[in-house]
Parts: structure tokens; C-alpha cells; sequence
């Protein structure tokens, strides 16, 4: 595991990593801003369908390796990131609204 694989002269790399530890981050950070997998795939600019089978697996398998620009994307969002998104997304406040049951778009965090 690592994303430490020697890049190419345009700065891209052929190398994969281990999905595990980006699995359990997109995880935690559903967790921590009750948000969808879809959310989180917004925010981390990453397509939906990647973060489905990085979460789901594909043909009831497991992803072993994603790349490392997906890796990246995930790693660089933090749950105060997830969290703040979570409050912008019932703002302003409604009576009775509750985050779960917002369903306005959420925005890629640059």
C-alpha cells in the first residue's frame, strides 16, 4: 500500500493502491455527515459509480485497488468538511427539517 509510485513526465502514475483504507475514509466520512454516497462523491469530485463500487464492491467482490487520484480526492476531505456541508444544506433552517431528510445538492470542496 502507498501512493509513493514514480510518475510519469506528465506527473501521472501507472501505480494502484490499496482501496481498504479509502473505503473505511469514505465510510467515516458518510458517518459523520450523515450524507449518501453520492454526496460524499460530489464533494470529493469523484464519479458516483466509483465511489458505489469502492463502497459496494462489483459483482459482490470487493475493489482491492483504486487510483491514485481517486485516493487522493477521498483522503483530502475531512469530516469538518462533511459536517459543514451537512449544515449548508439546511440552510436556512425550516421548521422540522432535519439534514437526513434535506435533499438539496451538495458542492465539490476545492
Amino acid at each position: 500500500m502507498g501512493m509513493a509510485a514514480p510518475a510519469d513526465c506528465d506527473g501521472s502514475t501507472d501505480q494502484w493502491v490499496d482501496a481498504r483504507p479509502f473505503r473505511a475514509q469514505l465510510r467515516y466520512l458518510m458517518a459523520s455527515g450523515s450524507l449518501t454516497v453520492d454526496d460524499v462523491a460530489a464533494v470529493a469530485g469523484i464519479s458516483a459509480q466509483v465511489a458505489e463500487r469502492l463502497l459496494h464492491g462489483r459483482d459482490g467482490r470487493p475493489l482491492r485497488r483504486i487510483s491514485p487520484d481517486t485516493a487522493r480526492r477521498l483522503i483530502q476531505i475531512s469530516d469538518q468538511h462533511v459536517r459543514a456541508l451537512r449544515r449548508i444544506r439546511c440552510q436556512p433552517p425550516r421548521p422540522g427539517c432535519s439534514c437526513d431528510a434535506c435533499s438539496g445538492p451538495v458542492g465539490r470542496i476545492r
